[in-house]
């Protein structure tokens, strides 16, 4: 049922399985309301194992961490409210090209969404987005920090060279550290949207040179 509750409250690495194993396979399996109440310790979590968790109506991150772990949770409510966060949190920091830990939120409504991203439980660095045009659309998102001082791995099919370079700066490769906050998104709409977007980074990313830096 759409509204029914599932919680994930466990203490140790908990899987969160989605449609297509045993007898769940259709539309009616799929999560009405998912609460990750999760009360581990530090490395540990809840993930998924693929990309077949759906939910349709509410995901709560009450606490713990929700690692997407290279996969995506799809949210099918387009309503601002259908994610939630108290204290936890979805890590989505695979290092890698493509970053394929994704929160994919389908039918997107007017209204501010909120992707509750976060390092750890003391990071908590979330992406405001609000819808402007194109109503129903599906928006997918992921981010992750940088650890060369190259910026690399850069994000597949962006052509950096074509960014407007700060004053004094030599934007082509190599990527300056002091030139770039230590941090991409990756954010896909389809159909394509227009949406004011607030995004934030760790303290310690902010790697700018001074005469740019506005903290």
């Amino acid at each position: 049922h759409e509204n029914s509750i599932v919680e994930y409250n466990g203490m140790m690495t908990q899987t969160l399985t989605g449609i297509g194993n045993g007898i769940a396979t259709g539309t009616q399996h799929q999560y009405g309301i998912l609460n990750i109440a999760f009360r581990g310790g530090s490395g540990t979590f809840v993930a998924p194992n693929a990309n077949r968790v759906f939910v349709r109506t509410q995901l709560n991150l009450l606490s713990g961490e929700l690692n997407l772990n290279s996969f995506q949770v799809t949210v099918i409510n387009g309503g601002p409210g259908a994610i939630t966060r108290n204290t936890g949190y979805a890590k989505s920091e695979l290092n890698d090209s493509n970053n394929t830990s994704k929160i994919v939120w389908q039918n997107m409504q007017p209204g501010t969404h909120i992707f509750p991203f976060g390092k750890d439980s003391a990071t908590y660095i979330p992406v405001t987005f609000t819808p402007l045009t194109e109503f129903g659309t599906t928006v997918g998102m992921s981010t992750r920090c940088t650890f060369a001082t190259t910026n690399e791995p850069l994000p597949s099919n962006v052509l950096l060279r074509g960014v407007p370079t700060l004053p004094g700066a030599s934007f082509m490769l190599p990527h300056a550290v002091f030139e770039v906050v230590d941090r991409w998104w990756c954010i896909d709409a389809s159909p394509l949207m227009t949406a004011d977007i607030t995004l934030s980074y760790a303290g310690n990313e902010n790697t700018l040179r001074a005469d740019v830096c506005t903290n």
